[in-house]
């Protein structure tokens, strides 16, 4: 080391022993529904020495600052449910994984606050369905469906009380080649808006649907079809079949073989 130049030898030197970059402090210095990457060190980081990131956790919490529960808002809505952030499988084999690491600091008299909190937020996260199961959140779930000479309209619909909407939807007729996907939407007044996407013969679409809430039941408005650079619009909407407020459990098979993942928008 003493033949090797003075300027490089002060560079290898503050390279070696300077301070290493913290992925709290640059997540914090991020604070935006957008830091993902910045989220995923940190969770890297915890997964690898979680008791430093719970201390580092808790001390945020003691100087009232939110970003311990921005973080958790961040990796459970747009890494654990997200299907664009690894198959199913990894995601849910992601969240056990978390869970079980934060679940070792229970009765850590210092820090076991923080693990409660990783706990209570990650594993609410149904990823299987895209849903976080919050019980602070009031949601609905109803099923509808409409039969006629073998033909069947089924959808399962989740209402949150912001008026956002998700379910499944699908058109069997008999003896014809149907429809079978998720929707995404709004409820406004007696006005059900929603997008449709599915495969059909190896290809993916989007189509609108419309339904109007009559009592109990859901009216599908219907038309002719327009293609509008892949999505499918309705125009001249006209009442058509009257969806019928029905038993959820005869229609997990619909949910069983939607693949959720492959249709996310």
């Amino acid at each position: 080391m003493k033949n090797l130049p003075l300027l490089f030898t002060l560079l290898f030197f503050s390279q070696c022993s300077g301070p290493k970059s913290d992925s709290w402090e640059t997540f914090k210095s991020c604070a935006s529904n957008d830091c993902v990457k910045e989220a995923i060190v940190v969770k890297d980081d915890f997964l690898k020495d979680p008791e430093k990131l719970l201390s580092q956790f808790q001390t945020t919490y003691e100087n009232g600052e939110d970003h311990v529960l921005g973080w958790l808002f961040i990796l459970r809505d747009s890494v654990l449910i997200n299907p664009k952030m690894g198959t199913q499988a990894e995601r849910l084999a992601l969240q056990k994984k978390l869970l079980e690491t934060a679940s070792l600091f229970l009765n850590n008299t210092k820090v076991h606050e923080m693990a409660e909190s990783v706990i209570n937020e990650l594993q609410i996260a149904d990823i299987k369905t895209g849903i976080i199961n919050d019980p602070t959140i009031t949601a609905t779930v109803n099923c509808f469906q409409f039969t006629f000479h073998g033909d069947t309209t089924s959808c399962r619909i989740s209402l949150g009380t912001n008026g956002v909407v998700s379910g499944y939807y699908a058109w069997l007729p008999d003896g014809k080649d149907g429809t079978m996907g998720i929707l995404k939407g709004k409820l406004s007044g007696d006005t059900l808006i929603v997008d449709h996407r599915f495969l059909q013969e190896g290809e993916y679409f989007t189509e609108s649907l419309i339904f109007l809430k009559k009592e109990y039941n859901l009216v599908q408005l219907v038309s002719e079809n327009f293609d509008q650079q892949g999505r499918m619009i309705l125009i001249n909407l006209r009442p058509g079949d009257v969806l019928i407020d029905t038993d959820c459990n005869r229609l997990e098979a619909l949910v069983k073989y939607i693949d959720e993942e492959k249709l996310s928008f």
